[in-house]
């Protein structure tokens, strides 16, 4: 309908429009609304199916999937106690290489020392 249209009509016709328009505007919300939920449905249904066929190829390759999750578990914390053992023992390298560099910078300074005679 045009604007001139509806500013002929009445007062009643205009507000059976806008009941039906509004009827028209829930139902669609609610067609939105359930869309949307079955879409969640999918989503969380394909995730659970692809999370049990990984699981499930997994296992067959390697073995029971949760005893390798906690065996990794283990080894990470082994791995990162290594690594602290090697900052300890690269601190005494670097403390030694210090040590080594003063008393190069020692004899630098009496070559320098004989050059200036």
């Amino acid at each position: 309908m045009t604007d001139k249209e509806l500013s002929k009509l009445r007062r009643t016709e205009l507000l059976e429009i806008l009941f039906e328009l509004r009827k028209q505007l829930d139902a669609a919300r609610k067609e939105n609304d359930d869309l949307r939920a079955e879409i969640e449905q999918v989503k969380s249904g394909t995730a659970k199916r692809t999370e049990q066929m990984v699981r499930r190829l997994y296992e067959e390759r390697f073995g029971p999937f949760d005893e390798a999750v906690s065996g990794e578990a283990d080894e990470g914390k082994a791995v990162s106690g290594e690594a602290d053992e090697g900052k300890a023992v690269s601190g005494e390298a670097d403390g030694g290489e210090a040590d080594s560099a003063e008393d190069d910078s020692g004899e630098d300074a009496a070559l320098e020392d004989k050059a200036d005679e």
